[in-house]
């Protein structure tokens, strides 16, 4: 799944914001999608074991606290933002190993246009 972090505002990125997952069939084939971003957006890709991550109660982590997190941490580095949901994860677990992947990339997009002249 992704979801796109845009000045603060979470939501999903193209009709398809989750699907088959990389590499589980080697004859899947995979629409594109664009999404527009801008300096400051974030692009957040996982893997369904982040929000299907159970604490003691089998209560399960769920997109809902993913997203809080993001809105929460909007003005975070994706860097800190990884190692904070590493750190929400390992707690809601309650010191339990995952039992299954998780896997997170977060992506930032900043505009590095710069005026260049010549003397």
């Amino acid at each position: 799944p992704n979801t796109n972090l845009k000045a603060g505002t979470v939501s999903g990125c193209g009709s398809h914001a989750c699907g088959l997952p990389l590499g589980l069939d080697a004859e899947a084939v995979w629409d594109q999608t664009e999404c527009d971003v801008g300096s400051g957006d974030r692009l957040v890709l996982y893997s369904d074991g982040v929000i299907e991550t159970f604490d003691e109660n089998e209560t399960r982590f769920g997109k809902e606290r993913l997203i809080q997190l993001l809105q929460d941490q909007a003005g975070s580095t994706c860097d800190q933002l990884v190692r904070r949901l590493n750190e929400l994860l390992a707690d809601f677990r309650g010191g339990q190993p995952a039992n299954d992947d998780v896997t997170a990339v977060m992506i930032g997009f900043e505009n590095h246009n710069s005026a260049t002249s010549e003397h």
